[in-house]
């Protein structure tokens, strides 16, 4: 902490800074940025939100040549200027989603280079060293995005593949600039990390990159990913449809925009029921497999962050009390937290992994077998098949909820026991 306050300084800005010209220029940046949002989505005043976002464009440029010229590149100035000119093009994109669904993707991209940035800004500073700066690729790819989308506002009847290429060149333009933004810290702090604190960096970096391009991917085609589009897309050829499932399931293992009793379906629409079983047999098993061994990989870390991002997660710990086996089973017939939450948490607290996927492929063999009948039987929902199925499942899901029930009110009544002794 002390190399980052020695790196920074005093980080009181004097009036002088404040009221400065660069400053009051990029303030007015910001401030133009609901107006660019109002004027688009609520005015649907395309061409004046063009010309709102080329004004604060040209600011942009003003402020840095002006802060050069007179020599008043101040503190304050180097965070107020980046940071109205990434979120202008973040509150853009995001807007501009409904018209050109790549470009919620190229925003997810545009996220994730600006952590992997912040990350790496914070390391380096930790190490005692000078951060990387506003490097020639790093506003060449800011200069890209903003001209692709003031062409974006200006030409409304834009055939979609053309905007489809511009936004794939923002999109190469970021990954590439993100590439060489680490490639310049990878310099910067050789020699300086423990080689176990950088090899954990980097595995981090890349996890939560390649996460986020799932993630970004999942949602661009959303709107596809329904049991009857599955069907559609997958090969006629069984073994090729078998693969495609399983790569599914291995998928939605890492994202929430997939849901597994959607497969499960589907796997009753392209297989004889016995096939469709082993199907998600198989793709359960790799479905629960990955996440357990995120947490595992993570350990005591990980375990932390789950406690403090889901409150719901400390009463796991209440209840692993004896078997593993019957405690990867427990918690998948109460089924309230997500599945990927459940197989990290348990990687990460040390459940032995046979006694893991047995009890928790146990768990989900009902929904597994159930799943398929009604996807074989979608178009006789009147049929016994389809009914008994479908409540069985209500009845799980009954179940689940007075089990969840009953084993939050026995907690509570520990804890209060433990409070009186205490």
């Amino acid at each position: 902490m002390e190399k980052v306050k020695q790196k920074l300084g005093d980080a009181r800005p004097d009036r002088r800074e404040i009221f400065s010209v660069p400053n009051g220029l990029s303030f007015l940046r910001l401030c133009l940025i609901p107006w660019i949002l109002y004027c688009y989505n609520q005015l649907e005043a395309t061409k004046l939100a063009a010309g709102l976002f080329a004004l604060s464009a040209l600011m942009d440029v003003a402020d840095g040549a002006i802060a050069r010229r007179s020599r008043r590149i101040t503190r304050l100035g180097r965070i107020l200027d980046p940071v109205a000119g990434k979120l202008t093009q973040a509150a853009l994109l995001v807007s501009l989603a409904p018209e050109y669904k790549w470009t919620f993707g190229l925003a997810v991209l545009f996220a994730v280079r600006e952590i992997v940035a912040a990350v790496l800004r914070r390391v380096s500073l930790t190490e005692g060293e000078t951060p990387v700066g506003n490097r020639w690729y790093a506003r060449a790819a800011s200069a890209l995005i903003s001209l692709v989308m003031l062409a974006l506002l200006f030409f409304e009847e834009m055939p979609e593949w053309t905007a489809n290429v511009l936004l794939g060149g923002c999109a190469l333009a970021i990954v590439g600039s993100c590439g060489l933004i680490c490639r310049d810290y990878a310099r910067t702090l050789k020699g300086k990390m423990e080689p176990r604190r950088k090899r954990k960096l980097i595995k981090n970096a890349v996890l939560i990159t390649g996460w986020a391009a799932v993630i970004a991917v999942c949602i661009v085609f959303k709107d596809r990913i329904t049991v009857t589009d599955i069907v559609e897309h997958t090969p006629r050829n069984s073994l090729l449809a078998a693969v495609v499932m399983l790569a599914l399931f291995a998928l939605k293992s890492i994202s929430v925009v997939i849901y597994g009793s959607a497969l499960y379906a589907a796997s009753g629409l392209l297989f004889p029921l016995p096939a469709a079983v082993l199907v998600n047999l198989m793709g359960t098993v790799i479905m629960v497999s990955i996440p357990y061994s995120v947490g595992a990989a993570n350990g005591a870390e990980m375990l932390e962050n789950l406690f403090r991002k889901h409150p719901k997660a400390a009463m796991l710990k209440s209840l692993r009390a004896g078997s593993d086996f019957f405690f990867a089973l427990l918690v998948r017939l109460l089924g309230v937290l997500p599945g990927d939450l459940v197989g990290a948490y348990m990687g990460a607290s040390g459940v032995q992994y046979p006694a893991y996927l047995a009890g928790t492929v146990l768990g989900m063999l009902p929904s597994m077998i159930t799943f398929p009948l009604m996807g074989m039987n979608i178009r006789r929902v009147g049929s016994p098949e389809f009914l008994i199925s479908a409540g069985i499942q209500v009845a799980m899901s009954i179940l689940s909820v007075i089990l969840y029930f009953v084993l939050r009110k026995k907690n509570r009544e520990e804890k209060g026991t433990e409070h009186e002794e205490n």
